[in-house]
């Protein structure tokens, strides 16, 4: 895992295309944190799964903006881009 200040905000982009899946996870000072591209063979939901369970052991219990973004994403990134708090 890496050690990321719980006050850091990360930031993660999730393409979901027609054929692929890609998340890309970014620290503050835009270096990589976590990246994944998996194949999702129609079923979106199983592939997408993993990737954010492997993207949250990567980065913690840290704050994250998410945008989503794809031809199966479901939206424009400005107005999907939305604070996750955990609690």
């Amino acid at each position: 895992m890496i050690l990321l200040n719980q006050q850091q905000t990360v930031h993660v982009g999730i393409d979901i295309g027609s054929t692929t899946i890609k998340l890309l996870a970014l620290d503050q000072q835009h270096k990589t944190l976590f990246q994944s591209y998996e194949r999702h063979n129609g079923a979106h939901r199983d592939t997408l799964l993993p990737q954010l369970q492997q993207l949250e052991k990567a980065i913690g219990g840290a704050p994250v903006l998410i945008a989503i973004t794809g031809s199966q994403g479901g939206g424009s990134p400005g107005k999907s881009a939305r604070r996750l708090s955990r609690r």
